[in-house]
């Protein structure tokens, strides 16, 4: 495993070689995501905080799928480096055939530093030559824990924030429970200390969601998702076939 740290002024990310994750992002001296540690729930040790990325589904594995871990694998998989550079680094690697997702596909991570505050993770799944006559089904997702530091007061997210006539607080509690929401064309998350402003690029599109879930007043996750999570390989789903690619993109901005 590596760690690679890219900063920009007083903005800085530690990246580590591990699915791409970025395991830290500080802004002018406060965490704006939740650093990546190990802890207990329910009896398990769960890793918990920074971006994970979810490839090549996002959420609980569907019928045919039940071999595969929750989130797929990429998140625990060790990639390769292949750039890096004072403000960004690029990560690459593909998957082993498995009975169950027979499909072979690549991923390319790049996370960036633009500015002070502005950090980007982008990832691109591309279908390879594997001989297989199906499609390849994909819903790949962006899993960032975001650091609470409202006081342990409940956390809002405010959708639409380019349109206030139809802004909408959402409360997320720490109670383990998922909410779905459309993922709109702004979003505001308010942690405390700072707000963050997340867009959405790539292939995200009306069908995209956003899954807004707790289980700690020390963080909250608001994870955006290619498609609805329940149309993994359904007819509504999102399906490869063989050189085919898709990319989504997450942009994170500190404003206050």
């Amino acid at each position: 495993m590596k760690q690679i740290e890219i900063k920009k002024n007083d903005s800085r990310a530690t990246v580590s070689s591990v699915g791409g994750t970025v395991v830290e992002f500080v802004c002018q001296g406060t965490d704006i995501i939740y650093p990546q540690t190990i802890i207990e729930r329910g009896g398990e040790m769960k890793k918990r905080g920074g971006i994970p990325i979810c490839v090549p589904f996002f959420g609980t594995p569907g019928p045919g799928f039940k071999r595969l871990r929750r989130h797929g694998w990429l998140r625990n998989q060790e990639l390769a480096v292949v750039a890096t550079s004072r403000n960004s680094v690029i990560f690459e690697g593909d998957n082993r055939y498995r009975k169950t997702y027979p499909w072979r596909i690549k991923y390319r991570v790049t996370v960036s530093m633009i500015e002070e505050g502005l950090l980007e993770t982008k990832l691109r799944v591309t279908r390879m030559k594997d001989g297989v006559d199906s499609k390849a089904p994909i819903n790949p997702a962006f899993h960032p824990y975001f650091a609470n530091s409202s006081g342990g007061r409940t956390r809002i997210v405010d959708i639409n924030v380019y349109n206030p006539l139809f802004s909408a607080g959402i409360e997320v509690y720490p109670n383990g429970e998922a909410r779905i929401l459309r993922a709109p064309d702004g979003i505001l998350i308010n942690l405390g200390l700072k707000k963050v402003e997340m867009s959405l690029g790539g292939g995200f599109a009306r069908g995209s969601c956003l899954v807004l879930w707790s289980d700690s007043n020390k963080y909250f996750c608001v994870e955006p998702v290619l498609a609805d999570p329940d149309s993994f390989n359904t007819p509504n789903g999102i399906f490869l076939k063989e050189k085919e690619w898709s990319t989504i993109v997450c942009l994170l901005k500190v404003l206050a």
